[in-house]
């Protein structure tokens, strides 16, 4: 759709019939990336995302900060910890209960990582597919800096959160996207090896069972050691 590889589950397109994927599912693999030199560009090692069960968030004050006495010190002294109400439009997390607004409070729009607080007084970290507009009030924003971190979070994992001002968001931003430019480089034929060793360690750190992959020139299998 559009050109697009994801699948967006919500509106039902993409994908294999815009649904998630399911035991058994086969799945077609593009050919190389066209332009010179592109299909073997690679990340230097140490800049990939290290996805851990415990994620440090930071945040910035989000809207109604000033509005809900509170709220965020208790988002920065909880202990949170990610539901199984989790998907790319949101996480909902478990913990302190957060202060929230009567009803009645205007609809705005959200920003990608807005951390919401429904009347329960539980928050939602809003994430890829989330509404577009929302009336639950919003204490804080996460940086976008760790937007990605915010987006491979996992039921069950645990969550701590620290506050920053936006000038540090800013330079942190500015960090990362510089250290990314700087660590893509162009492989040769003998960093294969290499690229299978760092799929097969990232298998390893995923909650992935076992994995197969078939092709004209090449077959993989991979299944999880026995803990």
């Amino acid at each position: 759709v559009l050109g697009s590889s994801s699948t967006a589950i919500t509106a039902g397109l993409g994908g294999i019939e815009g649904r998630a994927l399911l035991g058994g599912d086969a799945l077609e693999v593009a050919g190389p990336p066209s332009g010179p030199g592109i299909g073997r560009r690679r990340l230097r090692p140490g800049l990939a995302l290290s996805v851990d069960r415990h994620v440090r968030l930071r945040v910035l004050p989000g809207p109604q900060a000033d509005a809900l006495p509170g709220a965020v010190e208790r988002l920065l002294e909880g202990e949170w910890r990610v539901t199984d109400r989790c998907n790319r439009m949101g996480a909902r997390l478990d913990g302190p209960e957060l202060p929230a607004l009567t009803p009645g409070f205007q609809t705005e729009g959200i920003p990608a990582g807005a951390i919401q607080v429904t009347p329960d007084g539980k928050p939602i970290i809003l994430l890829a597919d989330r509404q577009v507009t929302g009336g639950y009030p919003k204490p804080a924003v996460v940086a976008t800096v760790d937007l990605p971190l915010a987006g491979q979070l996992r039921p069950g994992d645990s969550v701590a959160f620290e506050l920053v001002t936006v000038d540090e968001a800013l330079e942190l931003l500015g960090r990362r996207e510089s250290e990314l430019a700087a660590g893509v480089y162009e492989a040769g034929e003998e960093s294969d090896v290499a690229a299978v060793r760092d799929l097969i360690a990232a298998l390893e750190r995923s909650r992935i069972e076992e994995l197969r992959l078939e092709g004209p020139s090449l077959t993989l299998r991979w299944r999880r050691r026995g803990e």
